[in-house]
């Protein structure tokens, strides 16, 4: 792929992330579980942006425990999967089990 090629498929962004690669790398995603302003929104863009630079991205479910427990505790994210995440009730998120 020339330089032309990741240029158009990079599309606006600045220059500073045209050199970012995930091949190869997983990110996995879990939080507290507590209530916190933003947090839907920075667990959106940590998924979307894993996704774009080419890394696979997984949702731990269960904190600490589901990582270690593994098995259905951990599912690869895709896009679509935070799709509606900024509409989601803040109370879902008291949910035991839930991601956030």
């Amino acid at each position: 792929m020339d330089e032309d090629d990741v240029s158009s498929r990079k599309g606006a962004l600045p220059k500073f992330l045209e050199h970012l690669s995930g091949a190869g790398k997983a990110i996995g995603v879990l939080t507290s579980g507590g209530d916190a302003q933003g947090m839907n929104a920075a667990v959106r863009a940590v998924v979307r942006m894993g996704i774009y630079v080419g890394a696979k991205v997984y949702f731990i479910y269960e904190g600490y425990q589901g990582m270690v427990d593994g098995g259905s505790n951990i599912v690869e994210a895709d896009w679509e999967s935070v799709s509606s995440i900024l509409q989601v009730v803040c109370a879902a998120s008291a949910l035991p089990g839930s991601l956030n």
